[in-house]
């Protein structure tokens, strides 16, 4: 193959791949507005729970009725308009698009119940056919929720509530149980140095403050006593009287 056919051929394959929207059919002005209010398209997750009713055989020694919280969250997008529709790619979701008319009460929400693994989702902001340019992508949003730690209720973190193992959700896989407790180990052991440290540092300023101020304290000290034994004396004249 000669120097031309392998031109032609890169040449090709380069304008295969171009974008259909590479070229817009809106305005550089149209452009600038679509580009501000896709900026203000925002996404939030919030965890939500519901009881659920397992069959008696799981409940134990509860017996019948017994109840246990299902979490999940609720995921909410904000500041949708009729000029823009979302596609949602997320982990073992099958893709999600929301128009326009999926907004209620000026929001578009959805559930995810895997709370177990932490979600990845990609949210792709598209122009809509109320616009002069449809189907052109202005923003990508990528967006992450946290997975429950299954640490959370482990009795090693009844003191130490706020260390990032003991967190209700985490953005990271957990450690292995071993590492868990030789992490959660370590972090108290600094915890006590530090506090230890503190106490030092304290009682140090006290006698760095007696030390620097001694003659002043001797002085003080001697007029106290002076005052003290003065009193006494006037006290047991008037007594003798």
């Amino acid at each position: 193959m000669n120097k031309k056919s392998i031109f032609l051929m890169l040449l090709l394959m380069f304008f295969a791949n171009l974008r259909v929207d590479a070229v817009s059919s809106c305005s550089y002005k149209e452009q600038a507005e679509l580009n501000s209010e896709a900026a203000q398209i925002k996404v939030k997750y919030e965890e939500k729970s519901e009881l659920y009713y397992p069959p008696a055989e799981y409940c134990g020694e509860a017996g019948e009725g017994c109840s246990v919280n299902n979490y999940y969250f609720t995921i909410t997008i904000l500041n949708m308009s009729e000029n823009f529709y979302i596609e949602v790619d997320g982990n073992k979701n099958k893709q999600l698009t929301f128009t326009y008319d999926d907004v209620k009460d000026g929001i578009i929400t959805f559930n995810y119940e895997n709370v177990d693994e932490i979600g990845n989702f990609t949210f792709n902001v598209y122009s809509s056919s109320e616009t002069n340019c449809a189907y052109e992508k202005y923003r990508v949003i990528h967006f992450t929720t946290p997975k429950f730690n299954r640490y959370y209720y482990d009795g090693e973190c009844s003191n130490v509530p706020d260390y990032y193992l003991c967190q209700k959700y985490i953005t990271t896989e957990e450690p292995k149980y071993g590492d868990f407790l030789n992490q959660i180990t370590e972090y108290k052991k600094q915890l006590n140095e530090e506090k230890e440290k503190n106490n030092r540092n304290f009682l140090e300023k006290i006698f760095d403050f007696v030390d620097n101020h001694k003659t002043l304290l001797g002085i003080t000290t001697t007029i106290v006593v002076a005052g003290v034994v003065t009193v006494v004396i006037v006290k047991k004249r008037k007594e003798s009287i």
